[in-house]
């Protein structure tokens, strides 16, 4: 019974037998092949060797290789044919292309379908083996009917053992691998054969997926000898490099084992209706050796390597004497290195491959044939001084890509990629360059005014497309030969403007074409997208547009010319933030935002003043005793004449918005001031003091402010109940504020530190009505509304720096209002024993307007000036208050507060420590 096993693999375990010698450099091993003789060996045998790979493994192996003739004359009429068996010189790419045209059903036959082949022996010696070839399959077979179907593949006979060393052949002991492309009745899809089943065919729907249409596909079926304990063989198919079946046929042929291939078949069907030709390209056989092989020395023979799962290396000055064919997969790309010197007599073939050339001083690797470059394969290497020499045509279809620097003396064709060089490189083309439509021209550039040259002896025809990428830079309007051609310019490419063949293209200059006579230029040019295009947020619209003027300037910034022209569409708008300078900006937020510390101060001074209870701000030293508290009371005795002192700290986080980034300050500082009465209702009096505050936006920009302030405050009860009053309270003061600030501006091909130095004064004018009454003896609760106006003037200034980044910042003003409703409670407790205990509680809600988002107007030098928005204050806000007051004597208190206001992405926290002494 026979075993079948799709999808599978295993390595072939036995030495077959030959002729020649076979050195492989790196592994010690050589061996010289003995040949038996058997009246098989009807042609001239060229010997070779194969390296393929098994099982994920790193088994390599060698063959020795017996090419099929491509002379029709030396194949032999299986059947009566309805058909042509003829050879074209070249068809898709290749050479000596065999083809067999199948016609309709011929009259006086007696059945609806024909069998027409041609064989030929194939002299290859008992042992693991292979047969195969190419064959082209044709956009129009992708499908077929019961009816209308089309049949081509590739059969081969064996022979047992026994018939090998008698050299009788038994036809009713052959087994007949045949590997076949087929579209009936359905999707085109390969078929096997395998007598196990119920009639020999076994369809591989799944292999849909692996044919190429309108190319060439390869097909090769292996005979593996001795695959178990009882030295039974095995068949493997493959197509495109791809394991599809293997047939294990020994228990279905009385015990023989197939020993060797006898003859290869090319076969056609039809069903009498259909017409259709195929075509056959490199067919081959040959013997398998298995070996580890990473590097080959010289060889009189063609190569093949085949999955190998190790790059494979021809060594330095080592000869391949006939063709080099390297065949990778889908999934694996096989590497082929030519070292320095090395030298293929014949073809050299890329299927799933990448051609490494390493060039040394003097020593050029040469390729005698044609260069084929095919199934996604590429190749690289070579310099300009020493280029790989191809002493024939180079053909590259259009999954593949010949880059390197080359020197091609025949013509070149290409449906795929050209890419001279490993940088900036040449390809030089003998004869004409013909391009496909599906062709691309890659195309590299840089700051010095080099370019990669395709220099072409004969006709450059036309066709494809051209993508530009850089080394390093590229130079503005600077003209970029790429291609010239003696024999004169046919055609052009499909777009004048080429496209940038990186992900991130630039994204405001543009690669153009021109064409001379005699070739092809590529200069780099401003195109019409503007720099405020790409723009996300309006500060990044403003920096764009006024960077945008900075063309007009003869000549151009740096800034301009060399970085911005250069950015990309993801880069753009990252650059246009990191030059906005929006801190200047967002610092006016956190200067108007503290002007409430003094204002604090005020209101809670002048509510203690009239006997009220603490607040969360300020604490009354008097001078002297007297007075009656007229609500609740008060735990200090109030005079006529007092002083007081406040000192706090704080921390702010504004979390900005798309226009505007995060910012976060910190901040610390103390108020005192001194007042007196006037008459009995009214209080009068001033104050100063200082604070420092820290910014920054957490990454690029940070500075700090030194705040002076002075001021001046009145304020008034009178009673109104038994039990209230009504109070007014009013101040104004001015802050002097001294900014330091430091920006770094960093982004893609653009780094400089900025520093600035200037003034700002921000001037404040505030009152509140509030009414307090006493709820009962211990607790006072106050409803209270506020409003006040805060103007912020600040200096212009310029950045030092060293680039033209750096900002003239102009003058600017701002007006801010705030109004405040809120409660505010007070209340008295004995704690162990001893009264003078006191806890207060602020809550309210703050609204603003006016110009609630600063702005901050400046220039690069020579641009127009630009406006931009900081991060805004909070439009409505949150107040709490809270802190508790201790006695420690009769003449001193000391107290601990804290005040927290939160708004939309802002919060503020601040504390702060109060110690009252009467005199």
């Amino acid at each position: 019974m026979s075993r079948c096993h799709q999808h599978a693999r295993q390595p072939a375990k036995q030495f077959g037998r030959g002729s020649g010698t076979l050195v492989v450099r790196g592994h010690d091993w050589e061996e010289t092949m003995t040949t038996v003789k058997t009246r098989l060996l009807q042609s001239t045998a060229c010997a070779g060797i194969l390296l393929f790979g098994l099982g994920g493994t790193a088994l390599a192996e060698k063959i020795e290789f017996y090419p099929i003739s491509t002379d029709p004359s030396d194949w032999v009429i299986d059947r009566y044919p309805t058909a042509s068996f003829t050879r074209l010189d070249s068809y898709m790419g290749r050479s000596n292309v065999l083809t067999l045209e199948t016609l309709g059903s011929k009259a006086g036959s007696n059945s609806y379908y024909q069998w027409e082949g041609y064989s030929q022996n194939t002299a290859v010696p008992p042992g693991d083996s292979f047969i195969g070839g190419d064959i082209y399959v044709a956009d129009g077979w992708r499908s077929g009917s019961d009816t209308d179907y089309i049949r081509t593949s590739i059969w081969g006979s064996t022979m047992t053992e026994e018939e090998v060393a008698t050299g009788n052949y038994n036809d009713n002991d052959a087994v007949f691998p045949i590997i076949q492309f087929t579209n009936r009745d359905g999707q085109g899809r390969l078929e096997v054969w395998d007598t196990s089943t119920d009639n020999g065919w076994v369809e591989l729907p799944e292999t849909t997926g692996l044919i190429n249409y309108s190319s060439w596909n390869t097909i090769d079926m292996r005979l593996m000898t001795d695959v178990d304990e009882e030295g039974n063989s095995a068949v493997h198919y493959y197509f495109n490099n791809e394991l599809i079946y293997i047939w294990e046929p020994a228990l279905s042929l009385d015990d023989t084992s197939p020993e060797q291939f006898f003859a290869m078949y090319l076969k056609n069907r039809n069903n009498g209706v259909t017409d259709f030709t195929s075509h056959w390209s490199r067919l081959l056989s040959g013997l398998l050796l298995p070996e580890d092989v990473n590097e080959i020395g010289n060889a009189p023979y063609d190569v093949l390597v085949v999955n190998n799962d190790t790059p494979v290396t021809i060594g330095a000055g080592a000869t391949i004497g006939g063709t080099l064919t390297s065949r990778g997969t889908s999934t694996y790309d096989q590497v082929v290195t030519l070292q320095p010197g090395a030298k293929i007599s014949g073809d050299l073939i890329l299927q799933h491959s990448t051609g490494s050339f390493i060039s040394g001083a003097g020593e050029r690797a040469t390729v005698g044939g044609d260069l084929y470059v095919e199934n996604g394969s590429s190749t690289t290497g070579g310099t300009i001084q020493n280029k790989v020499n191809v002493n024939g045509r180079l053909f590259v279809d259009y999954t593949s890509r010949a880059g390197g620097n080359l020197n091609i003396s025949g013509s070149a064709s290409s449906s795929g990629r050209l890419a001279p060089g490993n940088s900036i490189g040449t390809i030089i083309v003998g004869g004409d360059l013909n391009l496909a439509s599906t062709s691309v021209i890659e195309a590299e550039v840089d700051l010095a005014g080099n370019a990669d040259l395709i220099a072409v002896g004969g006709v450059a025809n036309l066709a494809g497309s051209v993508e530009v990428d850089t080394i390093d830079d590229y130079l503005l309007d600077h003209d970029y030969v790429i291609l010239t051609a003696a024999g004169g310019v046919n055609g052009a490419f499909a777009s004048s403007m080429p496209v940038w063949d990186n992900v991130d293209n630039y994204a405001f200059v543009a690669p153009y074409l021109r064409y001379d006579p005699n070739s092809v230029i590529l200069t780099v040019e401003r195109n019409e997208r503007t720099f405020a295009s790409v723009a996300e947020t309006p500060n990044q619209v403003a920096v764009a547009n006024a960077l945008e003027t900075l063309g007009n300037l003869s000549p151009p910034p740096t800034l301009y010319e060399n970085v911005i022209l250069k950015m990309t569409v993801d880069d753009a708008p990252l650059a246009y933030s990191a030059l906005s300078g929006d801190i200047y900006a967002s610092n006016k937020t956190v200067m108007i935002d503290h002007t409430e510390y003094a204002r604090d101060a005020v209101y809670g001074r002048l509510h203690q003043a009239f006997g009220g209870k603490s607040t969360s701000s300020v604490e009354v030293m008097s001078y002297a005793e007297g007075g009656d508290d007229m609500v609740g009371g008060n735990l200090v005795e109030e005079s006529a004449f007092g002083a007081w002192a406040y000192a706090y700290g704080g921390w702010s986080e504004y979390d900005g918005n798309a226009n505007a980034g995060r910012l976060d300050s910190s901040t610390g500082g103390f108020l005192a001031g001194i007042d007196g009465s006037i008459g009995e209702s009214w209080k009068l009096g001033v104050l100063a003091g200082y604070g420092y505050t820290s910014f920054d936006n957490k990454g690029p920009a940070s500075g700090n402010t030194d705040g002076y302030t002075i001021g001046a405050y009145s304020g008034g009860e009178w009673a109104a109940g038994k039990s209230g009053a009504v109070a007014f309270r009013s101040g104004l003061a001015y802050t002097w504020n001294t900014v330091s600030a430091d920006r770094t501006v960093s982004f893609p091909g653009f780094y400089d530190t900025m520093s600035s130095d200037y003034d700002a004064g921000a001037f404040q004018v505030f009152g509140e009505l509030a009414y307090r009454y006493a709820a009962d003896e211990n607790t006072e609760v106050e409803p209270y509304a506020n409003f006040s106006y805060v103007g912020l003037n600040s200096d212009s200034f310029t950045e030092t720096g060293t680039t033209a980044a750096a900002l003239s910042v102009a003058s600017e003003s701002s007006n801010t209002y705030f109004s405040t409703i809120g409660l505010r409670a007070a209340a008295d407790f004995v704690v162990m024993g001893q009264a003078g205990t006191e806890a207060y509680f602020d809550v309210g809600w703050r609204h603003a307007f006016g110009d609630i988002t600063p702005k901050s107007t400046a220039a690069f030098a020579g641009s127009a000036p630009f406006t931009v928005s900081g991060v805004p204050l909070a439009e409505n806000t949150a107040l709490i208050g809270a802190g508790i007051d201790f006695a420690l004597s009769k003449q001193a208190k000391l107290g601990f507060g804290y005040i927290g206001q939160f708004g939309d992405g802002v919060s503020q926290n601040s504390i702060n420590a109060r110690l009252n002494v009467s005199f």
